[in-house]
């Protein structure tokens, strides 16, 4: 969704839309899936002008659908995100050449070229943010077999548990003397 810049009215741009499922897919080149997808993704913003920067604030809820890291089965996770960011026009950057660090507010500035801003980039980047990098379907999973390939939740295996490094299997066969 792009925002025209200079459309926004004095009392701010209130508003509220839905992405569809297939929606976060099409974010990324289709040779570089995303690790989980969502529902429909629900954005609700305010977009005020200060000057030529804009300042959004809004919310995002949605569910991801992502694979539990030990057995692989999917798993629904519920995901609702306040966000602020300040929009500021790109020829106002203005480049040092001595070495800055940044504070969390630097973090929360971006840029737009020309007259619009384009939201969807924004809320992309806010779900990826927000997934984790691990999820488990409960807290007691017992994964999938390394031996077998059974998902242990489902059904146990007989598979031993004693985990051999087979590069030190021949120390086993040595005797120590003393």
């Amino acid at each position: 969704m792009k925002i025209n810049v200079n459309r926004i009215p004095d009392e701010g741009l209130h508003l509220n839309f839905f992405k569809d499922r297939e929606w976060l897919s099409q974010q990324l080149p289709s040779n570089d899936p995303l690790p989980f997808s969502s529902t429909v993704v629900q954005v609700t913003c305010t977009l005020k002008r200060a000057r030529r920067n804009v300042i959004v604030d809004g919310l995002i809820s949605t569910s991801l659908i992502m694979a539990c890291s030990r057995c692989l089965e999917a798993v629904t996770f519920p995901v609702e995100c306040y966000f602020r960011y300040v929009i500021t026009p790109y020829h106002q950057i203005v480049i040092h050449s001595e070495e800055l660090e940044l504070s969390s507010e630097d973090l929360d500035v971006t840029y737009y070229d020309g007259e619009t801003i384009d939201l969807e980039t924004l809320i992309y980047e806010q779900l990826i943010l927000e997934a984790p990098m691990r999820v488990l379907c409960r807290d007691d999973c017992q994964g999938i077999c390394p031996t077998c390939g059974k998902n242990r939740n489902i059904e146990p295996c007989s598979c031993s548990k004693e985990k051999v490094d087979e590069r030190f299997a021949i120390l086993k066969k040595l005797k120590v003397v003393k």
